[in-house]
This record gives C-alpha cells, structure tokens and sequence, in this order.
C-alpha cells in the first residue's frame, strides 16, 4: 500500500485537500508530494487525502467529539454504529 501510495503521489494522483489556512505548512511539509486543493468550508483541522478511486477523510475534533460522546455516555453499545 506504501509503494502504491507513493508510486501514485510520483504520478500526481493524490489529492490533498486542506483548509486555506494549512497551505503554506502542508506546501513546506510535503512540497509537491501531493496535488493540493484548498477548501474554504472546511474546518482547519479536516483533511480528505484522495485519489480518482479512493478518499480518507480526517477531522480530529469531530472524531474526537464523537468518541468523548461516546465515552460519557458509560452505555455499553457494542454491536451498534451508534458513537
């Protein structure tokens, strides 16, 4: 998966999109690793790393708001999609 990730990243088919305020870091950090499209409704720390076949999203508070709810919630819901 590395080496496809990489191997795609080399082709320009990875696709980073951030919010406007992150891209001067993710320019310094990953240069041109990665085609990056700036995104204005997102929320500066979401990121969707894609390709023409796959996406992964990430948002650390909205993830980490889910699991917080989940947690003081102190119900067992194992089985369930619910947070």
């Amino acid at each position: 998966l590395a080496r496809q990730a990489t191997a795609m990243a080399e082709e320009g088919a990875l696709y980073l999109r951030i919010h406007p305020e992150k891209e001067a870091l993710m320019r310094e950090t990953f240069g041109k690793r990665f085609t990056l499209i700036i995104e204005p409704g997102f929320s500066p720390d979401q990121a969707e790393l894609s390709s023409t076949r796959y996406a992964v999203e990430f948002s650390l508070s909205r993830h980490f708001n889910a699991l917080l709810k989940w947690l003081r919630n102190g119900e067992d819901k194992r089985g369930s999609d619910e947070y």
